[in-house]
């Protein structure tokens, strides 16, 4: 599935299991988690490391997230049991927001597979891409959970009393909303910012300088957007310990921060919230773990 971004749709591609009869909804619990970008395959040609080093796309409750862009995946049960596993991945949100892709997935022990047509426009019959074709597979391994530290997280630990509590936000990134992609890529080279993910004709690139990524996206929203991932470092690691975002909800909602979407305090784990700064930008703090 495409912050680290198009190729975020990749993400949507889940994995592979021996092809035989099942429900698909039965597949639903055993691909959900974390994975782990491992290899991205574009139209016959082997992408380089740095277009998905650190990458990680999440499946939760039958929504997807992989940077920037976040969806919905739907499994669909098999005609012919010969037949990959499909899933029909539509994006919500980010630079596929409004679009559909046909993709097949096969789940092999810890490693998964998902391959789809860019075009949108059919289903892949197999897990390989071919010169002159849209074709996209994307091969995951799954995040293997961290040894205990004996540590505790911020997000179990109780409020303090504090006066003035420190907002841990994670990891940051923006999104801008550009009127000429090519003069915002030359403009941003010249800060030391190097293309490593997008395409250009399709008006979207993501730039890093270091540990900094900036995507470019022409016509594809209005407004900037400010990211923030808490339990995220800048290359969207797992941080030891962190402020879970409904407890940054509620200390910004005392500061009197009006929210145009906010988290459901009485839910745990993946969830966000959203405001719009003064100027019309929005904020969006978007908890993946």
């Amino acid at each position: 599935m495409t912050g680290k971004l198009l190729l975020l749709l990749i993400v949507g591609c889940l994995a592979f299991m021996p092809l035989k009869n099942h429900k698909a909804e039965e597949d639903r619990e055993t691909l959900e988690g974390a994975w782990i970008a491992v290899s991205f395959e574009l139209s016959g040609q082997k992408l380089p490391d740095a277009a998905f080093k650190d990458t990680k796309l999440v499946l939760t409750d039958g929504r997807y997230t992989y940077q920037n862009d976040q969806g919905t995946y739907k499994l669909i049960p098999a005609d012919d049991p010969k037949a990959p596993k499909a899933m029909d991945i539509t994006g919500m949100d980010g630079p596929n927001k409004g679009k559909t892709f046909l993709a097949i997935y096969e789940l092999t022990g810890d490693t998964l597979k998902i391959c789809y047509d860019l075009s949108g426009q059919t289903r892949p019959k197999e897990f390989t891409t071919k010169v002159g074709t849209k074709q996209f597979l994307a091969t995951y391994k799954r995040e293997q959970d961290p040894k205990p530290s004996g540590k505790v997280s911020v997000q179990q630990q109780p409020p303090t009393n504090q006066k003035e509590q420190r907002m841990e936000l994670g990891n940051f990134s923006i999104s801008l909303a550009v009127k000429d992609i090519e003069a915002s890529r030359s403009f941003y080279e010249k800060f030391g910012f190097k293309v490593f993910m997008g395409d250009a004709a399709q008006k979207w690139l993501i730039m890093k300088n270091g540990d900094h990524a900036i995507g470019l996206f022409q016509g594809m929203f209005e407004k900037n957007i400010l990211t923030f991932n808490p339990g995220w470092d800048s290359n969207a690691q797992n941080l030891p310990t962190f402020t879970d975002v409904r407890e940054l909800q509620r200390q910004l909602k005392a500061k009197g921060v009006k929210l145009q979407k906010e988290a459901d305090e009485k839910t745990t784990g993946p969830a966000s919230f959203v405001a719009v700064d003064p100027d019309g930008n929005q904020i969006l703090v978007d908890q993946h773990r």
